[in-house]
């Protein structure tokens, strides 16, 4: 009989089985036959089957209100994969290929780039832990606070918070972007969903990684803001830090850095915050997991805008001529 939890962990596991498996369906028509090719849209169809399957047999299971945010990721995707469907001079194996050597190259600075001393990064990493550490201190406190001020107003703006704030609205809203740029032919937009798909996988990995490994329990589980049961794997016990603040600010920091718009800029990071304050609100994390989980989606979001514009000035990229397809050289100034 499986636990709510281990039922959840065998849903996405059959996910990105059945993922995988039409991904490497789609390689071998690829390579064994010729009147087939294999294509980024029907792998990317194949991804959205799964996870559309998946979301109505787990919502179908649990109450819908709890579930709305996995709706709304399969919403989001089916206009993707219509837009990537589009672009049919998209090589499916070289989308994969290029993303997977991006995300290995980030994931390299990611873990160096907190210990730079050339660039004084140490000295954020050191401001960053003194913060969390402050905040750690206050943390029973800071929750008294926020508890004693509940409303229904706040209450309902709270909700709306979790809900703009949860990661799998963010991966579907990254995916709506980038399937919306090969279909316009925009690069500029491609790319945008690029990083925001980078960005959000760095932070989602790198929180759910920090997150089993410390065991924290949540607020509405535990009084005691020490309680922590390292590598437990338990419902409730995955607090520190918040994945709906890493992925709110990784998604920020990489709208802001494309975006001229002082305006603009404020009110990504405004939502992120709110983000934040709403998880603090409906007493799902303690201050210092907002904390880290803010600095790291920083921190993600600005290695991938990094990477991104330090990147090669020349790149080969597909291209659809009249009689086929071929490669071209494409220069960036």
């Amino acid at each position: 009989m499986f636990t709510s939890c281990g039922r959840s962990s065998s849903i996405l596991l059959g996910i990105v089985a059945a993922s995988l498996f039409g991904g490497v369906i789609e390689l071998l028509q690829g390579a064994l036959t010729t009147t087939r090719q294999a294509e980024f849209a029907d792998f990317f169809a194949d991804i959205v089957g799964a996870f559309t399957a998946g979301s109505i047999y787990y919502v179908a299971r649990h109450p819908l209100k709890k579930h709305v945010a996995s709706l709304l990721f399969a919403i989001l995707l089916l206009p993707a994969v219509a837009f990537a469907s589009e672009s049919g001079d998209v090589s499916f194996s070289g989308e994969i290929g290029a993303g997977l050597r991006r995300l290995g190259n980030e994931s390299a600075a990611l873990a160096k780039t907190p210990f730079q001393i050339e660039n004084g990064n140490y000295l954020i990493t050191l401001g960053v832990v003194g913060a969390v550490g402050l905040t750690y201190i206050f943390d029973r406190d800071i929750r008294a606070r926020v508890q004693a001020n509940r409303g229904a107003t706040l209450d309902k703006a709270a909700d709306a918070g979790n809900l703009a704030g949860d990661p799998f609205i963010h991966l579907g809203l990254s995916a709506l972007v980038y399937g919306g740029g090969m279909a316009a032919g925009s690069q500029r937009w491609k790319e945008t969903g690029e990083m925001m798909g980078e960005a959000l996988i760095l932070a989602d990995a790198s929180t759910f990684l920090i997150k089993e490994a410390t065991g924290r329990g949540r607020p509405n589980a535990t009084t005691a803001k020490g309680d922590f049961r390292p590598f437990g794997f338990r419902r409730d016990y995955d607090s520190f830090p918040s994945m709906h603040a890493a992925s709110s600010f990784a998604l920020a920091s990489v709208l802001a850095a494309t975006s001229e718009s002082i305006a603009m800029k404020t009110l990504y990071y405004s939502a992120a915050t709110f983000v934040g304050f709403a998880r603090l609100h409906t007493n799902k994390h303690w201050a210092s997991d907002v904390v880290l989980g803010a600095a790291l989606g920083e921190l993600c979001g600005r290695v991938v805008t990094g990477y991104h514009a330090s990147g090669a000035k020349l790149a080969l990229a597909p291209q659809a001529y009249e009689n086929g397809a071929g490669l071209a050289l494409v220069g960036r100034w």
